[in-house]
């Protein structure tokens, strides 16, 4: 286990640094620049590379705005799966700011902020005490609910309209590969991790070849239901034909992973709102990539994303895409696919701008006039 320390203050820092000591924890502090305000915002991308288990953020020197706070705490749970621990000595138990956080699902604080054993009294019982993942995705689905009930206002990040509006059709993503272990599943849980990431969005998985979700109901530690389990705050569906019950979940997105094109359903594919096509620059990827692309022929909600290439080689990639290099983007290095590597957020945003032409002529103008990757 790994724990992050978030702040400045000594107190707090050296009981936790002590007792992961003791327990043989990993210990890593993420402070302040003393020479910068100390924006919780500047340390979030530290904060989910860092990837601890558990996450405690000391509260009691931070300028940030409470809307801003809770907003970056609750990225930094969803995008890294940890435990959050709220250092805020001081604090009144019933302030705004401790409300906020408790609507997004924080059950650990510690508000003791000079008596040492009081501290550690407090942060090894959240230690022992991880937050029950079952609230997560209730809270996903009734983020704008939970913050009109309890902030008595709306917290959305600038620019981002809310997409959780239940007179708007829920969108469908597909993810093909194409080949095996090329990095579907991976895209699709990233996507995944990304929505759930904007405000009051909620996104799940669907399964479409079998296998994934029952290895992960055997071999992992998971809240279970009939056709699905919930892991490390995602809901993965292991049928597509639980659709109905998807749809009655409240969901704004349903992103479904079709493996390798060889095994995908083509005809229920074509049919979703957005298509993503994983590929490689492998000689094995390169010879089963343009089959991939001319079985998607021109269709113009298609994007691209290539696994596994690396930053010298990936212009090249772009010149090889021909008329599709904006539709072409590049999945970073994931090693857990459930943690998200926020270094793909410009990636997913570009992706979920993705809409239909206006007309015919325009979809016409999308199909390739040359075959890609001619010799």
């Amino acid at each position: 286990m790994k724990l992050i320390y978030v702040g400045n203050n000594e107190y707090g820092r050296y009981v936790a640094e002590d007792l992961c000591s003791e327990k043989g924890i990993t210990f890593e502090t993420v402070p302040f620049d003393n020479g910068q305000p100390h924006l919780l915002k500047l340390l979030e991308e530290k904060i989910i590379r860092a990837a601890g288990q558990v996450v405690m953020v000391d509260l009691s020197d931070i300028e940030s705005s409470e809307e801003e706070v809770t907003e970056v705490i609750d990225h930094i749970r969803l995008a890294a799966n940890c435990n959050m621990i709220i250092f805020c000595p001081g604090f009144d138990l019933n302030s705004r700011q401790i409300a906020s956080l408790e609507a997004i699902g924080i059950i650990h604080f510690i508000f003791e902020g000079k008596r040492l054993g009081a501290i550690r009294t407090a942060l090894q019982s959240a230690l022992e005490t991880p937050a029950n993942s079952t609230s997560n995705e209730q809270i996903i689905q009734n983020r704008e609910i939970l913050y009109d009930q309890i902030l008595g206002s709306r917290t959305i990040s600038p620019g981002i309209s809310s997409p959780l509006s239940f007179s708007n059709p829920v969108k469908k993503i597909g993810v093909v590969g194409c080949m095996s272990r090329i990095g579907t599943t991976t895209t699709a849980l990233q996507l995944v991790k990304y929505l759930n990431l904007q405000s009051e969005s909620s996104a799940c998985y669907v399964q479409m070849q079998p296998g994934y979700v029952e290895n992960i109901r055997h071999f992992y530690n998971v809240e279970d239901a009939a056709d699905s389990v919930i892991f490390n705050n995602i809901r993965l569906y292991q049928h597509p034909a639980t659709v109905s019950d998807i749809l009655k979940a409240g969901y704004t997105y349903l992103v479904y992973d079709y493996s390798s094109i060889d095994q995908a359903d083509i005809v229920s594919l074509v049919e979703r709102d957005i298509i993503i096509a994983v590929g490689g620059t492998g000689p094995d990827e390169l010879s089963q990539f343009p089959k991939l692309i001319e079985l998607l022929h021109g269709n113009p909600i298609t994007n691209y994303i290539f696994n596994f290439v690396s930053d010298a080689d990936r212009q090249a990639v772009l010149s090889m895409m021909q008329d599709k290099a904006d539709r072409s983007h590049f999945l970073e290095f994931t090693p857990d696919p459930f943690v998200y590597n926020i270094r793909h957020n410009d990636l997913f945003h570009a992706v979920m701008q993705t809409q239909l032409p206006v007309s015919a002529e325009q979809m016409d103008k999308n199909k390739p006039r040359k075959r890609l990757f001619r010799k």
